[in-house]
């Protein structure tokens, strides 16, 4: 299964009934330099049964239901309602994020049928089988979950999805659908703190004074450079120390 996420111009709220609107794919050359033809997708496998994922999770229930999914112009279109809050908390808080502006993400799961290299040097997929789509906890802007956390918005599931894959993929870039810096973002801006800085423990020696705050994956990494790199690495020598594992 390829993996694609796209990000919404805009998310219409439509109603009462729980019920949004978006775009979730197009025709434009995304960063990988692929392109994916919205006229070639194969739709009836997914609308056997059109559920809406968090994130690609198969281990958790959907968060939504495709109520209609189409094709206008260069782009894909759904229309999907929510879970309400009694059914699944983390449904109501994602459709929350999307209401108040603060998530505009989707992603495509699809199997290729016809690809073809392309003069930018990624593929073209001329056809494909849509598998399902999912809500993706990224924020609409560096600034976005923080101000949902002040709107009271419970985003400590951004949170964990973002620890989740980045403990997952062992800090390896080419393992992630996203990039690295963007669930590094996430991660912080929805941490406890919502002064933690955004920038990331590499080029701020200052985190390391809230180092319990760093995921799983960015305190091995950073031990790992205390206990191989040399003493005149500053940032890994505190880190070790204050860790009780100077080397």
């Amino acid at each position: 299964m390829r993996i694609k996420a796209f990000t919404a111009d805009q998310v219409v709220r439509e109603g009462e009934e729980r019920t949004l609107t978006a775009t979730i794919s197009t025709g434009d050359l995304d960063r990988e330099n692929d392109r994916i033809n919205p006229h070639g997708f194969d739709f009836s496998g997914f609308i056997q049964n059109p559920v809406v994922l968090f994130a690609h999770r198969y281990d958790i229930p959907p968060v939504a239901k495709a109520l209609e999914i189409g094709v206008s112009g260069d782009q894909v279109w759904s229309e999907m309602e929510f879970a309400t809050k009694d059914d699944f908390e983390l449904a109501d808080t994602v459709y929350r994020l999307y209401c108040g502006g603060y998530m505009r993400a989707f992603s495509i799961g699809f199997v290729p049928m016809e690809t073809e290299r392309n003069a930018e040097g990624g593929f073209d997929f001329a056809s494909q089988e849509l598998l399902e789509f999912s809500a993706v906890p990224v924020p609409a802007n560096p600034h976005a979950l923080v101000a949902a956390k002040a709107a009271g918005i419970d985003v400590s599931p951004v949170r964990e999805w973002a620890e989740m894959v980045l403990d997952s993929c062992g800090g390896e870039e080419a393992s992630y659908w996203l990039p690295r810096k963007t669930l590094e973002d996430t991660y912080r801006s929805s941490s406890a703190r919502s002064s933690f800085p955004s920038s990331g423990w590499r080029s701020e020696p200052d985190l390391l004074d809230s180092f319990e705050w760093l995921s799983a994956s960015e305190r091995k990494a950073l031990l790992w450079r205390a206990l191989r790199v040399p003493v005149f690495d500053e940032a890994a020598k505190v880190y070790a120390a204050k860790t009780g594992r100077l080397p």
